[in-house]
């Protein structure tokens, strides 16, 4: 059984070995040992994240302090998180809170005085030009954080009537000006290097299902907790089917709480653990009562403890996580830096300088003056490489911005002839009162949502997904190429180097070097342009998988949220127009025209922000593409430019400095054996422990 101590002993482990690997070949590979440093400093600062996702009304928050095993996170009877709430390590107790950027107006008299005078103070999130610009965080009272985190209070009025319950859930949420509180803690497993993260349900506002599943791409593991009182309910398949399955959630860990409400603990676990079949590949269900396990841990009652399930889950958990991250982040980084100095210095760079030092100075000119030309070709395929790249990714984002500004436009023009052909269904009085008219809304709302998502599941599949895989195409479809062309310039010039007859080669070292540390550049990003690096730039996985990276491709589930306009603004205007309205049919047709008009309205007022965040996530795949291959080409530029540099040296005759530079090479060569045969020590043992 694997356990926390052990990951962390392994990762500090591999710290201190890329550290010594970084400073090892300093002199000799700058850009390696950059890139050394930078794996070192990510897998530094790694933790274990664990997030908590499912529907409304399941105990994530209970959940997620019973993980912790104290009342950390705000509770109510009622779902009441708002903000997603990260919960970290630290010796001292406090919590912060980050602004959301626009940062919506609509709930500032709600929020406490102290953060209404702090947003005040930066003027309301607006830039001396006007613009939305971030808020800087601000800490606030550990134990008034559900002032803050937490849905205001609905009156009673609100609270038992079902609709009115669902509209004012939609508007406090929507005009939340928070987008994620942090909570930092001592608890003991947030020590051992754990992140909580509870968030919203994934069938509350679709702002927060989004911020949720942005989240996830981040989780070393989510669990997806279910309500033993209400055994997989069909909300909860389709979240899975829709949400999470599309965005690569195969592996989800299923744990059904409140099992304590039950009458047969092991009936329900059963029961549930067959209709989740299919839905992850992590096939044990676990069953628990966050309520009994906090109780326990109050009381210091083991009995209690055991019997909530919380303690064997969580032997499972550390087990799992250690195996899974210690696979991901230490085995496989470990790996390819093995690779990168077996094969890449110890292999290739160091013998070939050696032997560079052993020629004499006029075949070493001779050769200088045939390798420098073509270093100067290599750096301008580079240029042209990242030029092309820097040129093509805007223009990419045009057609996408005018394929979603087109749908709007639509959907401008068919909401108020759909609203105007609706046939409602409600029946009315001689005289229609109030009642029935809310009613008619209401009917006339849903059905101006279904014809909505109607119509964007059409376009997502006959234009925007052909549009995004498109435009990924017209910015990497010649990446392959170009970065071959480069791969045989870079292997030409170490041919010439070396003093080799031939410099007749395809690259193929080159390339795989190219693609490796762009690889390891991409590890802790998570997304699925890491697929653009398997087997040397290999482009079709990376177009099926890209729309689902930046959160489309999810049918009518999650980019149809964005397009529909709040429900509670809805409402609102539902109960303006009611009292305004005179005489049958003028009435409903004017109820017709004011919900049509207020619906548009919404949809251009919000239409830029939407916009301009789907374009921000495209574009920062794009970018993190570019810079990961741009990595790779530098480091091969930097490599051959050193070796250069040892050359220029020899054709001078510096006998001391190449008599110095031999005995470096062999030093380092010794000392970087020696630390790839430790690193492959440690993956041996990581294999063996996972």
């Amino acid at each position: 059984m694997a356990t926390l101590q052990q990951y962390n002993t392994w990762r500090s482990s591999l710290v201190s070995l890329l550290e010594e690997a970084a400073n090892a070949c300093a002199a000799i590979s700058p850009e390696r040992a950059k890139l050394y440093t930078f794996l070192r400093n990510q897998l530094r600062d790694d933790t274990l994240k664990i997030q908590i996702v499912g529907t409304v009304k399941n105990g994530k928050s209970s959940f997620t302090n019973a993980l912790i095993g104290e009342e950390v996170l705000p509770v109510d009877d009622i779902p009441c998180t708002a903000v997603v709430s990260e919960v970290k390590y630290s010796p001292e107790k406090k919590a912060v809170v980050n602004f959301c950027t626009p940062l919506p107006l609509g709930l500032i008299d709600e929020i406490p005085a102290s953060t209404r005078d702090y947003i005040k103070k930066h003027n309301m999130g607006r830039d001396a030009n006007g613009a939305p610009c971030q808020i800087p965080p601000l800490q606030i009272p550990y134990d008034k954080m559900s002032e803050y985190v937490s849905i205001p209070e609905p009156t009673p009025d609100i609270l038992f009537n079902e609709e009115a319950f669902k509209r004012y859930r939609d508007k406090i949420d929507q005009e939340s000006p928070y987008d994620v509180a942090q909570l930092f803690h001592p608890a003991v497993i947030l020590k051992d290097g754990i992140e909580m993260v509870d968030s919203p349900g994934l069938n509350e506002s679709p702002k927060r299902t989004i911020v949720t599943l942005n989240y996830l791409k981040k989780a070393d593991a989510a669990i997806f907790l279910l309500n033993a009182t209400q055994p997989v309910t069909e909300t909860d398949k389709a979240v899975i089917e829709e949400k999470l399955l599309p965005l690569g959630f195969n592996d989800l860990i299923m744990v059904v709480n409140r099992i304590d409400q039950t009458c047969n603990r092991e009936k329900v676990k059963l029961y549930i653990q067959g209709q989740m079949q299919g839905y992850t590949s992590n096939k044990k269900i676990f069953a628990v009562s966050a309520k009994e396990a906090l109780e326990g841990i109050k009381k210091g009652d083991h009995e209690l403890l055991n019997k909530s399930g919380m303690p064997e889950f969580m032997e499972f958990l550390t087990d799992y996580l250690t195996r899974r991250k210690a696979q991901l982040k230490i085995n496989k980084t470990g790996r390819q830096v093995i690779n990168s100095i077996r094969k890449d210095i110890l292999d290739d760079l160091i013998p070939a300088r050696l032997n560079t030092l052993k020629t004499d100075s006029i075949a070493i000119q001779d050769r200088l003056n045939v390798a420098l030309p073509r270093l100067a070709e290599s750096q301008a395929k580079r240029n042209k490489i990242a030029n092309r790249l820097d040129n093509n990714i805007p223009l990419a984002l045009v057609p996408i911005r005018e394929a979603i500004n087109e749908f709007f436009k639509k959907l401008e023009d068919q909401i108020p002839q759909w609203i105007r052909d609706f046939k409602y269904k409600t029946d009315t009085s001689f005289v229609v009162k109030k009642s029935e008219l809310k009613a008619i809304a209401e009917e006339i709302i849903n059905h101006t949502k279904e014809k909505v998502e109607e119509e964007f599941k059409v376009w997502n599949e006959n234009t925007f997904q052909p549009i995004l895989n498109e435009q990924s195409k017209y910015v990497f479809g010649d990446l392959k190429k170009e970065v071959e062309d480069f791969a045989i310039e870079i292997t030409g010039i170490e041919t010439i180097i070396s003093g080799a007859k031939s410099t007749s080669t395809d690259g193929t070292n080159a390339l795989e070097r190219i693609a490796g540390i762009a690889a390891m550049l991409f590890l802790p990003m998570g997304r699925a342009g890491g697929d653009l690096f398997s087997g040397g730039f290999d482009l079709s996985n990376f177009f099926k998988k890209f729309a689902c990276d930046i959160g489309i491709g999810l049918g009518v589930g999650l980019v149809a949220l964005w397009i529909w306009p709040p429900v509670g603004f809805i409402g609102t205007i539902i109960g303006a127009i009611i009292g305004l309205l005179q005489g049958n049919d003028r009435k409903i047709d004017k109820l017709k025209r004011d919900i049509s008009d207020f619906i548009v309205t919404e949809l251009r007022k919000e239409n830029p922000t939407r916009v301009a965040n789907l374009l921000g996530e495209v574009r920062s795949t794009f970018l993190d593409i570019k810079q990961s291959v741009i990595e790779g080409i530098d480091t091969e530029i930097a490599t051959v430019t050193n070796q250069l540099e040892e050359m220029k040296k020899v054709a001078n005759n510096e006998q001391s400095a190449i008599v110095v530079e031999q005995k470096r090479l062999t030093d380092t060569a010794a000392e970087l054996s020696r630390i790839s045969s430790d690193i492959s020590k440690l993956c041996d043992t990581v294999e063996e422990s996972c």
